[in-house]
């Protein structure tokens, strides 16, 4: 998929191109074919705006034309260069198409330091220099501190969950969260599920839906209010222990 997609990118963006960066499951481990996001940084010199959206769009439907496979399945962040760079204190906006969102303008972009600190020390830079020479140093601190929000946040999201596969992502990324927390080392979903199931067997039947659930697409799993609850009541555990 990737070959195309940059020479798309290039082709549209030109000169404006900084960067083009993969992170997640295809660089660290745990990518399943058919099921695993893209997970994609574009770094470029000036902010992406919506007057780019129709172009940006021709792009991401001619993911989808090449291999329907990847419907509902890219997570592409377009961020300018200085905005990146000065992520703590700018308000300009990022671009953001994510599962079944489509492209938009998001705001708070301090909020995203989770994205920006594994991009920078897990990323591939499929194009453009080191990611480490484009994204700033984040101290290991303040990531962990940007987990703990984030848990708050699924807590949230398993709560509001209209669909299955909202429930698993929510159990499988808390599972995530503590064993990041725990051994200070990112990690994908999956080993974030074993980790936890080692050390909570009183979860394995939820972690097992989890991840069955994402394997299915997250089309079925958590139909009863019973396993619902159960999920709530895993993330709300691993939130009170991070």
């Amino acid at each position: 998929m990737l070959p195309p997609l940059v020479d798309d990118l290039t082709g549209t963006l030109g000169g404006r191109l900084v960067g083009i960066y993969l992170s997640g499951s295809a660089v660290t481990g745990g990518y399943d074919v058919g099921v695993s996001d893209a997970d994609l940084l574009v770094v470029t010199r000036d902010v992406v705006s919506e007057a780019d959206f129709h172009a940006l769009d021709r792009v991401h439907v001619g993911i989808v034309e090449r291999d329907a496979s990847w419907e509902n399945r890219l997570d592409i962040v377009y961020v300018g260069q200085d905005t990146l760079r000065d992520f703590r204190s700018t308000e300009d906006p990022l671009a953001v198409i994510s599962h079944d969102e489509p492209l938009h303008l998001e705001g708070s972009i301090a909020g995203w330091l989770q994205t920006w600190y594994l991009f920078r020390e897990t990323g591939l830079a499929i194009v453009g220099r080191s990611p480490k020479k484009v994204i700033p140093a984040i101290r290991d601190e303040e990531f962990v501190d940007a987990i703990r929000w984030y848990v708050g946040e699924l807590q949230a999201t398993v709560r509001r969950a209209a669909t299955p596969g909202l429930v698993a992502y929510a159990v499988l990324s808390a599972c995530r969260a503590l064993r990041t927390i725990g051994t200070g080392v990112p990690c994908s979903k999956q080993d974030g599920a074993e980790w936890t199931r080692e050390r909570h067997p009183e979860w394995a039947a939820v972690i097992g839906a989890a991840l069955a659930c994402r394997l299915n697409g997250g089309r079925s799993g958590f139909e009863n209010p019973t396993e619902r609850a159960a999920a709530v009541e895993v993330v709300d555990s691993v939130a009170e222990a991070v």
